[in-house]
């Protein structure tokens, strides 16, 4: 539903017009829910919900591929960035009613709900054309 309507955005978006778009992945949160077909090509992970988490992240790297594409299919990747970033670290609970979170954070301690490094500190990116070509794959280890 997110994906079809960021990409019906960009559809109909005049590229000659500037654009703020925010697409908001709701998928990396429990119930650890993804289709079989998914699912399965993590089918070499043992532990159950470590596997849908990790066919969870491939989906939403898929996701950001197709609008990568759509972008560049429209001429408009050159002047486009993207700021990627999470709110908070990874689910580390297993909690009653929510389930396993399945995430690792090491070698932080703590995850998401702790005040723990691991449940505050995130990875974070920018990308796109609109990056000079000078900071193009440097490293930042700082805070945001």
């Amino acid at each position: 539903l997110f994906t079809e309507n960021t990409m019906g955005i960009l559809d109909r978006h005049n590229p000659k017009e500037p654009l703020f778009l925010f697409h908001s992945f709701h998928l990396l949160h429990t119930p650890l829910q993804i289709p079989e077909d998914w699912e399965e090509k993590f089918a070499w992970i043992d532990n159950d919900v470590r596997r849908k988490y990790a066919a969870m992240v491939h989906y939403m790297d898929h996701v950001v591929g197709q609008i990568v594409a759509k972008l560049k299919s429209k001429k408009m990747w050159e002047n486009t960035l993207v700021v990627m970033s999470s709110d908070n670290g990874g689910p580390t609970y297993n909690l009653v009613g929510i389930g396993a979170g399945a995430a690792s954070n090491l070698p932080l301690k703590g995850g998401k709900m702790s005040d723990w490094e691991g449940g505050i500190r995130v990875n974070a990116l920018v990308s796109g054309g609109a990056i000079p070509p000078s900071k193009r794959g440097t490293k930042l280890d700082d805070y945001i």
